[in-house]
């Protein structure tokens, strides 16, 4: 009998030591639900910057080809994708700002590569036709890195989708409003 009062008593150091297991298991949880926040703050920015960087490029391209637009109605509608290409990269800025990071841009040779396919294509051919098919093809392009992104990663934030959503939206509405001066 009196070794299992004495068993009683190891019993305790057991639950004791039970005690301190479930404290380090809901630290373990804790620490992975942070790793998992972290985790989908790493993808809502890698997305939001996807998205920032396509519009910009988007409004960079806007500046290239819009002096060389004699056509009021083309110049009507590639503003409004101008405007809407302001806006998301707005939206996608102040995300990224609210995590503390700022949005990256797009490398210099990136962008000169663009002015330079752009100003070229527009030297050969500067009809509203052959302008609107540039802006088509560039967003197509975007519409796919987006969507490729958006593949790869596996867990974003309603925001984050939603903005990626409008950018798509808008890369698909500004192909609708191009393809009628094809």
């Amino acid at each position: 009998m009196y070794e299992q009062g004495y068993q009683g008593q190891d019993d305790k150091s057991v639950f004791k030591g039970d005690f301190q297991n479930q404290s380090l298991d809901s630290q373990n949880q804790k620490q992975g639900g942070q790793n998992a926040d972290k985790q989908q703050d790493n993808e809502n920015i890698k997305v939001l910057n996807e998205v920032y960087q396509n519009a910009a490029m988007g409004k960079q391209s806007i500046s290239n080809i819009i002096t060389k637009i004699d056509s009021e109605d083309f110049k009507k509608d590639i503003m409004k994708a101008y405007e809407n290409y302001e806006e998301i990269c707005s939206k996608a800025s102040m995300e990224i700002m609210n995590t503390g990071e700022r949005p990256r841009e797009k490398n210099p040779f990136s962008k000169a590569m663009l002015w330079g396919m752009v100003n070229v294509s527009a030297i050969v051919d500067d009809t509203s036709s052959n302008l609107a098919n540039i802006i088509i093809k560039g967003c197509n392009n975007s519409k796919n890195k987006i969507t490729k992104v958006l593949n790869q990663t596996g867990n974003i934030d309603e925001k984050t989708q939603q903005i990626a959503d409008d950018y798509l939206n808008c890369e698909q509405q500004c192909i609708e409003n191009m393809q009628k001066f094809l």
